[in-house]
């Protein structure tokens, strides 16, 4: 019973983090979006806890306690409670260190005052080696917004939450205005630059792979023997899942 509850809490949060927040009907009605994307659950306030009106709960409460509905509902009064006690959300600044020059490689440095960035006050160095000064880039050196919430709104975003659900979940939860152009370009900076990464990697094969084709329509294509089909297909290897072959 301990791990059916743990995987309902768990669930909760999954609803959450995608950006789909419960909605105020009226004092004490909230209602939650099915996990599926089907519907809304409708939860109201009780002495004894929130009852909800998901099949799950109307038939298994009594025995496995609460659904996945009032955990995410639960989880998301205690951030709106957090929020408007301290205004925002303070996400923990994002720390790193590195021991080479950007410029040279050289690992002879000196600590050289501070700059200010978009991000704030930045720690800066001087090369001994070649004279340079300079402040660390980290990927994210001209962005004006924390590391943490870039990754952020990148992870929701390849959790299926759209471009606008996560500018209102990072404005509601962080007090931070981001657009969801902006959201777009970090998606298309960062896929890219993931995408020359895995492109070095070298796995050590299983020697089984499984292919797999799909037929997919090209809309802006020209047709070939009067259809605009083409056929996917895919080599995935059977241990390490990396996807061998694309064509």
């Amino acid at each position: 019973m301990a791990q059916v509850s743990q995987t309902r809490t768990i669930r909760g949060y999954a609803i959450i983090a995608k950006g789909d927040e419960p909605r105020r009907v009226s004092e004490g009605v909230y209602e939650v979006r099915s996990q599926s994307g089907a519907g809304f659950y409708r939860l109201t306030k009780h002495n004894t806890g929130w009852p909800c009106t998901c099949p799950d709960y109307v038939n298994r409460h009594e025995t496995v306690g609460d659904c996945k509905h009032v955990n995410a509902l639960r989880l998301w009064l205690k951030a709106k409670e957090a929020t408007e006690q301290t205004d925002t959300f303070e996400l923990p600044k994002t720390v790193l260190s590195f021991e080479h020059c950007r410029f040279c490689n050289s690992v002879d440095l000196l600590r050289w005052g501070y700059r200010m960035t978009k991000q704030g006050k930045k720690p800066r160095f001087k090369c001994r080696t070649c004279g340079k000064r300079f402040v660390v880039d980290e990927g994210f050196l001209k962005s004006r917004y924390d590391p943490k919430i870039v990754t952020l709104c990148l992870d929701m975003f390849y959790k299926g939450a759209s471009l606008r659900k996560i500018t209102q979940h990072v404005a509601q939860f962080y007090g931070f205005k981001v657009t969801h152009v902006a959201i777009l370009k970090w998606v298309r900076k960062f896929s890219e630059l993931i995408d020359n990464y895995v492109t070095t990697f070298r796995p050590q094969l299983s020697g089984v792979w499984n292919c797999d084709e799909m037929k997919t329509k090209m809309a802006h294509e020209e047709p070939i023997n009067g259809e605009r089909f083409y056929w996917l297909w895919n080599a995935l290897d059977n241990g390490s899942r990396y996807l061998v072959a694309s064509t």
